[in-house]
């Protein structure tokens, strides 16, 4: 009989990784959170962005910019909050 690979190695990280994107998401505005989702997840332009939320292109951009800098602020923050506990 051949062993059973063990999937928790394989499944918690990945689970650990979207945890803690999660995590980083909930710290966004809702504003941000909309236009990374859409533009990452659902890959919309800044115009159907705009479009979407009836907002101008250029807000589009400015919240896009501010978002991920936010994303990645509180990723790292993370990432040092694990570095000092471990």
């Amino acid at each position: 009989m051949r062993p059973i690979p063990d999937l928790r190695a394989q499944i918690e990280p990945e689970y650990a990784e979207r945890e803690r994107l999660n995590k980083a998401f909930s710290k966004l505005s809702v504003e941000h959170r909309a236009v990374v989702v859409l533009h990452f997840y659902r890959e919309m332009t800044a115009a159907e962005i705009g479009a979407t939320l009836g907002i101008p292109v250029g807000t589009v951009n400015s919240r896009l910019h501010y978002g991920i800098r936010a994303l990645r602020g509180a990723l790292e923050a993370d990432d040092g909050r694990a570095e000092v506990s471990a």
